[in-house]
């Protein structure tokens, strides 16, 4: 796999991980009548939650491995299960709160945990292999 590392300044991941993040909050607080509409299969949203906050794992375990020393992953990975716990749970607060076609549910919470767990540890165990062992 080629060393993608130059391209991947903690600058731009940082800009990437804000937008992403921006973005997830934004599509999680929209009503479902403005979201479009996809195929139905069992959990599905759970998988979509799955796959959102994993992406989201990465892109924060990207960043901070390339402003930090790779060394302390296992505290980040703690930081990041937390605040993706509590993320997670204002977001569904959030849902309930603010919109009129969606509701809280403690399985999204779940989905989103279990998400950012899986992504954060594929970055963390792959970053070599991505060009993200070393700082810039």
């Amino acid at each position: 796999m080629p060393d993608i590392k130059p391209w991947l300044t903690p600058r731009f991941l940082l800009a990437l991980a804000l937008i992403y993040s921006a973005f997830l909050t934004l599509v999680s607080i929209l009503e479902k009548t403005d979201l479009p509409k996809v195929p139905m299969f069992p959990f599905q949203d759970k998988v979509a939650h799955f796959v959102a906050y994993a992406g989201l794992a990465v892109l924060w375990g990207a960043y901070w491995l390339r402003r930090s020393t790779p060394s302390f992953w296992k505290p980040y990975l703690l930081v990041l299960l937390i605040s993706s716990f509590i993320y997670g749970t204002i977001i569904e607060f959030l849902q309930a709160q603010i919109t009129q076609s969606r509701s809280a549910d403690p399985y999204d919470v779940v989905a989103n945990t279990v998400g950012m767990f899986i992504g954060a540890t594929a970055i963390f165990y792959l970053r070599s292999k991505v060009g993200l062992n070393n700082k810039v």
